[in-house]
């Protein structure tokens, strides 16, 4: 039987510190970019800038608490009768989740229009052409995920948490060994909760994504730009999350699988006999453990997109308009 710990993974690189802390770092750097860049509030409109502060305020605070929620999913281990491990397994939901209910309060506490005279705009509110890349990296981190929860649930040795692999027959009729058994593994106890909690995203992305589009507008062409930042905020918390739980979910799976490929050595008598070893199995599973190392990679790098922004208005000209130029008589 082939077991090996999660914290081998993360001692090797995928889950450890380092990508956590680079993505920080980064981000850290490019949040200050972005303020040092950002119109100044005494350019905007005190609707247009009140509205701008609430969304970037609740956008800063999803984040915080995002990570809040993660880290405690992570240390308290709500899902210990489960087994070991799905805790951990479950902090990328836990961030995408939490991230996504506070922007969807956010959105419902959004300024609304002051004074005796109100504006708004009677145009059709469509989803953000901007936001579509990001919904397509939403829809698709979900289909994987949900494909790859089934296709462990599928594979699974009884008990839900390992790969068996084949009885292998010995040569000179000497008998058969195994089957060899390797994980954690995507079964129905990682992948039960994977699904429940991709539901729980989808459908607060859903509800924060409706608030977000009949949420109340702001005077002037601002409005398009400050809805169509709201709505990537949903979708790039929601899509980080669910990339990092994909990703998460083929290295452990894909490195079960390579430790079944391996096979094993069997003493007989004086020899020793390599039997059950599968180097197509092997090299497909390395590639797929690489594949989801880079979704984990690509998920926390989606954090670090920057929404839609203000852009300062063309200065008004100055001084009185030209004169009008006399007709010359032909």
């Amino acid at each position: 039987m082939h077991w090996f710990n999660a914290s081998e993974v993360v001692m090797g690189g995928l889950f450890s510190s380092a990508p956590v802390a680079l993505v920080l770092l980064v981000g850290l750097t490019v949040g200050a970019g972005l303020a040092a860049t950002a119109v100044r509030r005494r350019q905007l409109d005190p609707a247009v800038a009140d509205a701008r502060r609430h969304g970037t305020g609740a956008g800063g605070l999803a984040v915080l608490a995002g990570l809040a929620a993660a880290v405690a999913v992570g240390l308290t281990d709500p899902a210990a009768r489960l087994g070991s491990g799905v805790s951990a397994a479950l902090t990328p939901l836990a961030f995408a989740a939490v991230h996504t209910g506070v922007l969807w309060v956010g959105e419902s506490a959004w300024p609304r229009p002051r004074g005796a005279v109100r504006t708004a705009s009677l145009l059709p509110r469509r989803f953000p052409a901007e936001a579509r890349r990001v919904r397509r990296l939403l829809v698709g981190a979900a289909v994987g995920l949900v494909a790859v929860a089934a296709a462990g649930w599928a594979t699974s040795a009884p008990g839900g948490r390992a790969v068996a692999g084949p009885v292998t027959a010995l040569p000179d009729g000497l008998g058969a060994v195994g089957p060899s058994v390797a994980g954690p593994y995507p079964g129905p106890v990682f992948a039960v909760p994977a699904l429940a909690g991709t539901a729980v995203v989808l459908v607060l992305v859903v509800l924060a994504l409706r608030t977000a589009l009949a949420r109340p507008a702001v005077p002037g062409p601002a409005e398009a730009v400050l809805r169509a930042a709201s709505v990537h905020r949903v979708l790039r918390g929601a899509a980080a999350g669910l990339l990092v739980e994909l990703g998460g979910l083929l290295v452990v799976g894909c490195l079960a699988l390579r430790s079944i490929a391996r096979g094993a050595e069997v003493a007989v008598d004086t020899r020793v006999l390599d039997v059950g070893g599968d180097p197509v199995l092997q090299v497909l599973a390395t590639a797929g453990a690489a594949l989801g190392g880079s979704t984990v990679l690509a998920g926390l790098a989606l954090l670090l997109l920057p929404a839609p922004r203000l852009r300062p208005a063309p200065p008004t000209p100055s001084g009185p308009p030209p004169s009008p130029v006399p007709a010359v008589p032909a």
